[in-house]
Parts: structure tokens; sequence; C-alpha cells
């Protein structure tokens, strides 16, 4: 994985996890139009078969039942529990015997249940911080992806341990210096080696950063290029959104995809905006703070931009009019 492929990368996902979400809104107004009626008529019809044998827990959130042995769990410890679930049904794959056996295992009367006791979580949170469903659903996300790399930079993983003494933390912070300053003897006085030593622990970070599924290694990675790297914009805290408007970063990054793909080189279509690659992840890593803040009010721009500039950069258009 290139530095380009991993600030790529970045941008790519600021939209991600909102249009997955948005995209469904019908679905999610009668997810949520269901879950009311959950709420007036204290309804559960996951399985009839098992309505008699099943006893609701007396403590209710929007009107759903607790699932069994869940009642004084923190929502964090409650949003892993069901991602086990969701790990366990899928490895079922297909099984009925198994699918079935699992929602019981975890106190849950069957999976209409574990749905609705799902949503009722994105409900309460919504009704607290008074905002959407949807928005309450990436605020719930983002916390919890946040807090699942704490724990993982905190667990005792194998791939995260120092390769030949040099840690994680000291690779990203050698790897944006040399990023940032185009030589490497910051990053030699960082890492206490020479230019071979160098080289190894490199290829090695670089390795496990490529298999880590989960991303851990990635984010502090590119947290050490926010924090360190600076280009023709400045840092990230230099940007705002009035020196860098939303529908400029949209842009960019129709303009990036569609002329990558026509041939263009993507550093000639950052310096085609007077901008570099450090530049735009500056840049990306402002505006995913920003459209994850207040997704309500930045999907429909980012359609809206995008169907716009897509018109100007697809195929056979000049590019002669760019203002910057």
């Amino acid at each position: 994985m290139g530095l380009f492929d991993i600030f790529k990368n970045k941008a790519q996902e600021i939209t991600k996890k909102a249009q997955e979400l948005i995209e469904d809104d019908d679905v999610r107004e009668e997810v949520i139009h269901e879950q009311e009626e959950v709420i007036h008529e204290q309804e559960y019809d996951d399985d009839d078969d098992n309505e008699e044998e099943y006893q609701y827990s007396d403590k209710e959130i929007q009107g759903v039942a607790y699932p069994h042995g869940w009642e004084d769990l923190s929502e964090a410890d409650m949003l892993t529990k069901m991602d086990e679930i969701m790990e366990e049904y899928t490895a079922a794959d297909g099984d009925e015997e198994k699918e079935d056996a699992i929602f019981p295992k975890y106190g849950f009367n069957g999976p209409s249940h574990y749905e609705n006791f799902k949503n009722a979580l994105i409900m309460e949170r919504s009704e607290k911080e008074g905002v959407s469903f949807t928005q309450a659903a990436i605020n719930q996300s983002t916390e919890k992806n946040e807090a699942t790399i704490q724990a993982n930079i905190n667990s005792d993983r194998e791939d995260l341990k120092p390769v030949d003494g040099v840690s994680l933390e000291d690779w990203a912070k050698a790897s944006a210096s040399i990023a940032n300053t185009g030589g490497m003897d910051e990053a030699l006085k960082i890492t206490g080696k020479d230019k071979a030593g160098w080289d190894k622990i490199n290829e090695e970070w670089m390795a496990r950063m490529s298999n880590d599924l989960t991303f851990t290694i990635s984010q502090i990675y590119g947290n050490a290029f926010t924090a360190n790297a600076t280009g023709n914009l400045g840092g990230v805290d230099d940007i705002t959104v009035d020196s860098f408007p939303y529908e400029k970063y949209v842009e960019i990054e129709v303009a990036q995809n569609l002329l990558t793909q026509q041939g263009k080189d993507a550093q000639e279509v950052f310096e085609m905006f007077g901008m570099t690659a450090i530049d735009w992840s500056n840049v990306s890593t402002f505006w995913s703070k920003e459209y994850h803040a207040d997704v309500d009010k930045y999907y429909p721009l980012h359609t809206e931009y995008t169907e716009k500039y897509e018109a100007k950069y697809k195929a056979g258009d000049s590019n002669a009019d760019i203002e910057f």
C-alpha cells in the first residue's frame, strides 16, 4: 500500500458510512415507523413459536425489552456483543439450525428482537443528542470505531509490537517526516537506524499495515501525517470551511476519481488545484470530521456537487476553466 493509496482511501471513506445509511432512507423510515408501533403496542413478533417460553426483560429502551443479561451493560459493551452476534450469524452461512440458536444464546427472542433493540439504541441516542436517526447512527458508529481502535492499540497484539525496537508510533512519525521534508535525516534520528535498518523496519511495518483488517495501523499512520504534515495550504489546523469550502473538496474528489481513470497521474490532478498529496490528506481529514458531524447537511450537498462535477470532468471535457 503506497502513501497516495492511503491518502486516497482516507478520502473515499469520508462518505461511505453515511451513504450506506442514507441511501436507504425509505427503509429507515419504515424501521422507525415499525419501532413506534412496538413502543405503542408492546408487541414482539420475532418467533411466534418461542412466544410462550420466552419471558421478556422488565427493562426497556424506547419500548423494546432488553435481552436477558444485558440490563446493566454500557452501550459500548452492547454494541460489541451485537457485533459478535452478527459475526456468528455470518459464519453460520445459511445453516438454519445454527442461526436459530444464536439469538437465544445471547438473550434475544429472535432476529426481529435483535433488530428492534439495535434501532432502539439509535433512537435513544437520537433523542438525547437532538439529531436525526441517521446522524445518531453515524455518531454511534464513529464512537464505536474510535473505541475499538484504542482497544486494539492497548491490546497485546503481536502485529502491533515494535519491529527491531521501533514502535508503530515512531515508525509512523518517521514516515511522516520523510513525506514532509523529502529527506531521511529526521526519520533515521527518530528510529535510531541507518538507511539499511530503516528499509528493513519500514518494509515490515508496511506489510503489517497491508494485512491489518482492523485498520488500526493505518489509523496510527494517518494520524502521524495529520499531526506533522504541512503542504501548500499549511497543516490541517489551518483549514476551515471558509478557506476550503465543501464544494471545492467534492470537486477535487470527483476530478481525482475521473481524471485518474482517464490516465492522468494523481499528483498531476492535485497540481491542477495547486495542492500536494499532503494537502489532500489534511483537507480530507478536516472534511471527514465536518461531514460526519452534520451528515444531514452535507450528504445532499455531496450528491448535488458530485453530479455537477461529474458532468464537468467526464471524458473529453476541457479542464482549462479550473479556478484556484
